[in-house]
């Protein structure tokens, strides 16, 4: 009969894991960039200041801007 540790050995099972966290990694840095995409904007900091420096598209922060 299989137990727990024998299942967590399996491929399956350990791929899984692994998409589990870097599901949560980037669900975890989407909403960090969201955070500091609002402070930077309350600094006045600009969309397009923050975009070159994270070098990432103005239309990417825009939705962060806006999710507030």
């Amino acid at each position: 009969m299989w137990g727990r540790d024998d299942l967590k050995k399996t491929r399956a099972y350990q791929e899984a894991e692994q998409e589990g966290r870097r599901a949560g990694r980037e669900e975890v840095r989407q909403e960090m960039l969201q955070i500091t995409v609002s402070l930077l904007l309350e600094k006045g900091i600009t969309i397009e200041e923050i975009a070159q420096h994270f070098k990432l598209p103005i239309e990417t922060l825009q939705q962060f801007a806006f999710q507030k």
